[in-house]
């Protein structure tokens, strides 16, 4: 994903009353958190 050139991003639809577990919730914020590193790493 490194030599990806990210313009933005975005975590879309997790809705917490069917997402009891909080998988949804805990992979969306994995997401942001990876995208945040790369954003970091590679500054414009």
């Amino acid at each position: 994903m490194e030599r990806l050139n990210f313009v933005a991003f975005d975590v879309n639809t997790v809705s917490p009353p069917r997402d009891v577990q909080g998988i949804t919730a805990q992979l969306a914020t994995q997401v942001m958190y990876d995208c945040l590193i790369l954003l970091c790493e590679n500054p414009k």
